[in-house]
């Protein structure tokens, strides 16, 4: 399991709240997962100097959905002096040393700390390990020291599951030799391996992208992206696009070129959007999708892990 020192600070913890409250409480925060909100951020804010953190003025409210991992602990003491840093950074944070211990949440195979209260403690105790919970907070910066560690004060957790994103909605988490997932860098050596050096990199947002000519003829491209910032170890998104290649198989019966028709086949609950070059085909909270030219043929395949990637407008 990965680890991730991710802090969470909780000034209520409930096990219990009425529907009709959290349906108001949604009202005002973001559905979101970790990795998808820290995949958009990186390290957006403003840099304080003099204790080398980001402080994000904007201080956006977020809703993750996770599950207690079971442990219950004393803050380690190099976690706990980021928390003092950031109180002693803002008079906004004023209080929040009072967050002396923590808990555990996995989300998306990830470990992430929960700063909580002495008053928690006895509800903490009725958790059960693996269970799921919803978790409102608030965020407010990260990267003392040029570390990755974020910090969240969470409003309220709550046992009940009113609203959640799913999780690998999609057709398949591989194409052809490349799998979700899989080390970034064994990626790219078996790409290089197989065609050769990559002929473009760039980088958007931290999102570090290389892309391999599979079949000059067609000009069908292979690109592969980490996730950037704080998960830019692993492959996160593949692509597949070019013209019309008959001889190349994308997954199943599917080939760039393939009718619209054939792609709604994979999907459930179509969302088209439309520009004045393609349509770009997928489900609502997908981690896939296709794009089709106006002809509507196939022209790019693109999988990723996170469900926040394709948004509905």
């Amino acid at each position: 399991m990965k680890v991730k020192l991710l802090i969470l600070l909780t000034a209520l913890l409930s096990i219990s709240l009425p529907s009709q409250d959290l349906n108001k409480l949604f009202e005002k925060f973001q559905l979101t997962t970790f990795k998808g909100f820290q995949r958009i951020e990186g390290s957006k804010g403003t840099l304080t100097d003099n204790v080398n953190i980001y402080i994000d003025a904007r201080t956006p409210r977020l809703v993750f959905v996770g599950k207690y991992s079971g442990i219950f602990r004393e803050t380690p003491k190099e976690r706990y002096n980021s928390i003092l840093t950031f109180e002693s950074a803002s008079v906004n944070f004023k209080g929040i040393s009072n967050y002396k211990h923590e808990i555990g949440i996995i989300d998306q195979d990830e470990l992430y700390w929960i700063q909580v209260v002495n008053n928690d403690f006895e509800m903490i105790k009725k958790l059960k390990k693996g269970q799921e919970i919803t978790i409102f907070t608030t965020y407010i910066g990260c990267c003392l020291n040029k570390t990755n560690d974020r910090i969240y004060l969470s409003y309220l957790i709550t046992d009940k599951i009113e609203r959640k994103i799913e999780r690998n909605k999609c057709f398949t988490q591989s194409l052809i030799d490349f799998n979700i997932g899989m080390s970034f860098k064994e990626a790219n050596k078996i790409a290089k391996k197989k065609y050769g050096e990559p002929i473009e990199s760039f980088n958007i947002k931290g999102e570090q992208y290389f892309r391999y000519i599979i079949d000059s003829k067609f000009n069908t491209s292979l690109y592969l992206a980490s996730a950037g910032f704080d998960y830019s170890n692993y492959l996160y998104l593949i692509q597949i696009s070019g013209s019309e290649n008959p001889n190349f198989v994308i997954f199943k019966n599917i080939k760039l070129g393939s009718s619209i028709n054939e792609l709604k086949k994979m999907l459930q609950n179509t969302i088209i959007q439309s520009n004045d070059n393609y349509d770009l085909i997928f489900e609502k909270n997908s981690s896939c999708s296709f794009a089709v030219s106006k002809k509507g043929n196939l022209k790019s395949v693109v999988i990723t892990d996170d469900p926040n990637f394709f948004r509905t407008k």
